[in-house]
């Protein structure tokens, strides 16, 4: 895009010229930089109308560096301030008096001082201040520290395009010097007579004749050092002035006529006499101030309303996201003015504004508008009725003060409702009996739909507080609760019921609910009736918290409006609330375990053959796992097992057996559970405890061997094969005497003598005196194997049915599928949810009826719990979570039920829990 404001270059310079003309100032025409001329109009225009002016570069990082890269001047932060340096001392003035119609600030902190620094249109001789032109160090200018040779601490420092400094490693450290002591001598010995020593030359090793034997003629010697010693000079020291207005008073003369020239020029510019001194710290400058959390105190603590609008905005948003760490205690006050802002809610809709007292003065607080901050306003509802309603327009056309000062009540207690959910603060303002004189101004207010979100929050409020409190029956705000419970909100209702279920809950004093209306007692038993789950969980809580009051439960028999035997059969319904169906296994007959074998098994040839090829002690290792198995209730004597390991090594090689010792130490070695002990009685023998030997071995990866039960004449076979192919090639060969063919498989044709099975008295075509088919007989050989998977062919579980138990266990444990219908349980398995508050209401009634007066009890315990009890035993039989509440109930029906059959009451505990188990 072209920039152009209509002048040649010519007449830009004309015109600037003239500028700097009428104001002091030097222009230079033909400014360079890195040995390039620079177009000034074209800087000009670039600054201006491309990047928005001087201030809007210097503030954007990396500006001047883009913008000397543009020029073609250098991508670096010297080309970059040379050119901030240019426009500085060329344009800046010019831009503020003609493109942006402003006044420039006086040439003294312009022109006259280094580009460094921004926010030009801003500048003023008042904010602005000089910088020292002298530049010491320690008292020592400059130009005196270059002639020395020293480095000033500009050299140290690099410098951005914007002028600013800044700390940057060196480019070239100074290699690190270390230290070496002078050997050389100079000490004017008393031949020389104070003449210099000749240097001497330096002796060689392969010159003999140079050797000197007298060692004060060595100059490498210790001796010759010694007496050649000499003193090093001392330096002198170095002498800096301070400048102080004694040493040099020409240069506080100097600054002293410079601030004066400044103000006569700012005075001629504004038409007034600024007042600066350095020295003082002017009003709100220096220090960041107070931060949020403070101000928004002190913001909420003053009766401005805009700060008060600033200070509830910040607290809304500050209590809902650090709610975690926005502390009461931490902010003495604050919750003191959340309270009194809230209570200005009253100031809207009464002519009344509260006044809290904290001084105990009986006749003050009979003032109809003073709140006792101290001990509570006992008679705050009395109070509130003698209040005069304002007569108020429609709600919707309210003035804006009106709304201004409703939003910032509302807000307020949106800020206390925030809090109090940490537990910390509502322990705080629990002890702030001026709180519960708030939650029964803010309840009682009239009815108005502007004020349903600021009574919500109240009883949200009243939801967490109330657990610190211990109300009494004519408490106000107990009152105030009870009277919400007629409300048509389902919120209103659900918040009062948890506010009131929830009184002392955290203190070790017991609350009872008193004074209960029967309307309301009404409302929370319907409740039940509903399918809303949190209305019927809230309800529940209060019922459960008023029934634990016997004089409750008693005036509950005497009202014809409230049937008690009808609110227990809805509870003993909620028994199976939220079921969910699973099975579970119980074990009817516990396993029986086979006794330890007597005889250890021999060991496979196979499995032999792989043994003795290893070294002891892992071949003895070895053979003690194929035939031997831990077993903690089992021992072996230690001479039985020596002469198994020598009777089954010995044939081999008798001297690479272990001695007696070692393998008893190796059996320990091999199984961990296994050590040798000394029995003495009742007679004394050396055991190894821990280990039994195996119904059979097992191969190295612990699978077991296969036992061939095939008769022969001698009896039974009782090799020992690997697998299942293993024991059909076994049968083939050697007990049918069938040939493999060249291909490893036998020949499927007919037998020239009939086949029978002798596998352990197998009946299997003995009626038909055998079979000539190898393959119908092979097929039946695999009835027997107790894993067909491993043979070919054959479906993995075909068989499963003739898999044998294990050899370990005689008869296997005989178990039951129960199908339960088990309640909700919370992360520690405990029971919780509507059906476990509905049985403990159930439990609750039972005590109440069976500690009334007189024989009476007894049927009424039967009246009213009677009819469920078969719900209660079905509960009991199905439901475990809650079988130990359930199971009180009905130990309860069964005392009342012998106490009216003739038995004594006492005596029923034994007869409830054969009846409770024989349910179950």
């Amino acid at each position: 895009m072209e920039l152009d404001d209509g002048l040649t270059d010519d007449q830009f310079l004309a015109d600037l010229a003239e500028y700097h003309t009428n104001r002091g100032t030097t222009l230079d025409r033909e400014p360079r930089v890195a040995n390039r001329p620079v177009n000034l109009h074209k800087l000009y225009l670039n600054i201006n109308l491309k990047h928005g002016g001087y201030d809007e570069v210097s503030h954007k990082r990396l500006g001047w560096r883009e913008l000397s890269k543009e020029f073609r001047l250098g991508d670096n932060a010297t080309s970059a301030f040379s050119l901030k340096t240019v426009y500085y001392r060329n344009l800046a003035a010019y831009e503020i008096q003609k493109f942006r119609h402003k006044t420039p600030p006086p040439p003294q902190i312009l022109e006259e001082i280094s580009a460094k620094g921004g926010d030009l249109l801003n500048r003023t001789i008042k904010s602005f201040k000089p910088p020292d032109k002298t530049k010491l160090i320690n008292g020592t200018s400059s130009q005196e520290i270059m002639e020395r040779g020293q480095n000033s601490p500009a050299d140290k420092m690099d410098v951005d395009e914007n002028g600013l400094t800044r700390r940057n490693l060196r480019q070239n450290p100074t290699p690190a010097r270390h230290y070496q002591p002078d050997t050389s001598s100079t000490r004017q010995t008393r031949q020389s007579s104070g003449h210099a020593q000749s240097p001497q030359p330096t002796p060689t090793y392969n010159n003999v004749g140079s050797y000197s034997p007298n060692p004060s003629a060595n100059p490498n010697s210790m001796s010759f050092q010694a007496a050649n010693y000499e003193p090093r000079p001392e330096a002198p020291l170095t002498m800096r002035p301070v400048i102080t207005p004694g040493y040099n008073p020409s240069l506080y003369e100097e600054k002293r006529r410079d601030r004066k020239r400044l103000l006569s020029d700012s005075a001629s510019l504004t038409g007034s006499y600024p007042t600066y001194d350095s020295g003082v710290m002017l009003p709100g400058t220096g220090f960041p101030g107070p931060n949020i959390y403070v101000r928004c105190l002190r913001s909420l603590q003053s009766v401005i309303p805009t700060e008060q609008d600033f200070a509830l905005h910040h607290l809304v948003k500050v209590s809902f996201e650090r709610g975690d760490k926005f502390k009461f205690d931490a902010f003495p006050g604050l919750a003191e003015a959340l309270i009194r802002k809230v209570l200005d809610i009253s100031s809207l809709y009464f002519d009344v504004e509260w006044e809290i007292s904290y001084e105990d003065d009986g006749a003050a607080m009979m003032v109809t508008k003073i709140l006792d901050g101290v001990n509570g306003t006992p008679n705050i509802l009395d109070k509130i009725k003698f209040l005069e309603l304002k007569p108020l327009q429609d709600v919707e056309w309210q003035d804006e003060d009106f709304q201004l000062q409703l939003t910032l009540c509302v807000e307020a207690a949106l800020v206390l409702r925030n809090m109090v959910c940490l537990e910390e603060n509502a322990k705080f303002v629990a002890g702030m009996p001026i709180l519960q004189d708030l939650l029964c101004i803010t309840l009682n207010l009239p009815k108005n739909g502007v004020l349903d979100e600021l009574q919500n929050y109240s009883l949200e409020i009243a939801e967490e507080v109330t657990r610190h409190w211990c109300l009494e029956a004519d408490s106000p705000l107990y009152t105030s609760l009870l009277s919400q419970l007629y409300s048509d909100d389902r919120g209103v209702i659900l918040c009062s019921l948890r506010a009131i279920s929830r009184i002392s809950m955290y203190r070790e004093e017991m609350h009872y609910l008193r004074g209960v209306p029967d309307v309301a007692l009404q409302s929370a038993i319907g409740w039940l009736l509903l399918e809303d789950d949190d209305l019927k969980q809230a309800a529940l809580d209060f019922l459960y918290q008023f029934t634990l009051v016997d004089k409750n439960v008693d005036s509950m028999l005497g009202k014809r409006a409230i049937n008690l035997a009808g609110l227990c059969r809805d509870l003993a319904r909620h028994c199976f609330f939220g079921a969910v169906e699973t099975e579970e296994k119980e074990m009817i007959k516990p396993e029986t375990k086979a006794p330890a074998p007597t005889v250890i098994p021999d060991t496979p040839r196979d499995r032999l053959a792989e043994i003795i090829r290893k070294p002891e002690p892992e071949r003895s290792s070895q053979w003690l796992k194929t035939c031997f198995k831990e077993d903690p209730d089992s021992d072996i004597t230690q001479i039985e097992l020596w002469k198994a390991y020598q009777a089954r090594f010995s044939i081999y090689n008798p001297a690479l057996n272990l001695p007696a010792a070692d393998f008893i130490k190796n059996v320990s070695n091999t199984f961990n559970g296994a050590n040798a002990q000394v029995i003495s009685e009742p007679v004394q023998k050396f055991i190894i405890k821990g280990i039994r030997p195996r119904h059979y071995p097992v191969d190295e990866h612990g699978k077991k061997y296969l036992r061939c039960l095939w008769q022969t004449e001698h009896g039974e076979c009782g090799d020992y094969i690997k697998d299942a192919r293993g024991m059909i090639d076994h049968i083939m060969e050697v007990h049918l005497g069938q040939r493999r063919q060249l291909d490893g498989t036998f020949e499927n044709s007919l037998s020239s003598s009939p086949l029978i099975c002798e596998w352990n008295h197998c009946q299997k075509f003995a009626a038909q005196n055998g079979t000539t088919h190898l393959k119908d007989f092979r097929a039946h050989i695999l009835v027997h194997m107790p894993y067909p998977e491993d043979t070919p062919n054959i479906t993995p579980g075909h068989f499963a049915q003739n898999r044998p138990h294990s050899p370990d266990i005689v008869q296997e444990a005989e178990y039951r599928t129960i199908k339960l219908q088990n309640t909700l349980v919370d992360e520690h398995g405990d029971p919780c949810g509507i059906a476990y508050t509905s049985t403990l209401v159930l439990r609750n009634i039972g005590k109440a009826l069976l500690r009334k007066d007189g024989e009476g009890r007894f049927e009424w315990t039967l009246k009213v719990l009677g009819p469920i009890k078969d719900v209660l035993l079905n509960s009991l039989t199905y439901n475990r979570v809650l079988a130990a509440n359930v199971s009180d109930v009905i130990m309860m029906i069964q005392r009342a039920s012998a106490h009216l059959n003739g038995g004594p009451a006492e005596d029923v505990a034994g007869v409830t829990d054969s009846r409770i188990s024989e349910s179950v």
